[in-house]
């Protein structure tokens, strides 16, 4: 019996800076679960960056992405819902995201 993989390679996410001044952003993302672990992907501002966790409970996760310093929570309520909502620190700045899942082309 295999890990169960779902990827949503043209995902949307909102992201909300609180510091120096409020900012608000969209961008494309792709999202990976792979059984109890998730990696989120998107193109920033200095080049590729990769926030990779894994469930805490059902539905949380706690990620990480070393080339920004960066620490995140997602959530999400349950395997139907095509939204992640959860809050970010990179690098001293902070800030709130969403991901709208899609795996549409």
């Amino acid at each position: 019996m295999g890990t169960e993989v779902s990827i949503f390679p043209n995902s949307e996410m909102e992201s909300y800076y609180q510091e120096p001044k409020e900012v608000f952003a969209e961008d494309h993302c792709d999202v990976r679960f792979e059984g109890p672990h998730i990696v989120v992907s998107y193109l920033g501002e200095s080049g590729h960056v990769v926030y990779s966790g894994s469930e805490v409970g059902p539905g949380h996760y706690k990620l990480t992405a070393e080339a920004v310093s960066g620490r995140a929570t997602l959530h999400r309520f349950d395997d139907s819902d095509n939204r992640l909502e959860g809050s970010w620190v990179e690098a001293g700045a902070k800030g709130m995201w969403r991901i709208f899942l899609s795996d549409k082309p």
